[in-house]
């Protein structure tokens, strides 16, 4: 059916598209934190693990960090310190902390520390395919808001 975000049984987290998959570094920079130990929760179950569950923090540019959370345990492909280049995997999609399906969250932020006070900061995509409102489209940049799915154009 059109509009759902899984195929075959939803109650299984394999049926979700995106979960398991690649989850590539946004930007060039610096691993700030990783999480990797949080159990994916059960469909439908909102987490009791800390907000983002497992998560990746990079350092992108002075006073800017990304913030990539409910990632698949035991996918991190990083450690804190090592230097990520833009594009390079990192973890896989999963469904940890509070969430109630599989997803990939990720925010721009002025401070490292994930104590949801830090002040946000707009992120603007580019060379994707939005969906938005049942409509899609391939803006030269993409501003995300909530609700809008994306995919990578192919080459």
């Amino acid at each position: 059916e059109e509009g759902r975000g899984y195929q075959g049984d939803p109650k299984r987290a394999e049926s979700w598209y995106g979960f398991g998959d690649s989850v590539l570094a946004p930007a060039e920079g610096t691993v700030v934190s990783v999480s990797d130990v949080h159990p994916d929760e059960p469909i439908g179950d909102l987490g009791q693990t800390p907000p983002y569950g497992n998560h990746i923090v990079l350092e992108i540019s002075s006073g800017r960090y990304a913030v990539l959370g409910h990632l698949k345990q035991g996918s991190a492909r990083v450690s804190e310190g090592e230097r990520v280049r833009l594009g390079q995997r990192i973890a896989a999609v999963g469904d940890t902390g509070r969430s109630l399906w599989p997803h990939l969250h990720i925010h721009v932020q002025e401070g490292p520390n994930l104590d949801q006070q830090a002040r946000t900061l707009p992120v603007v995509l580019s060379d994707v395919f939005l969906m938005r409102n049942g409509r899609e489209s391939t803006p030269a940049e993409a501003d995300l808001r909530r609700g809008d799915q994306i995919r990578r154009i192919e080459d």
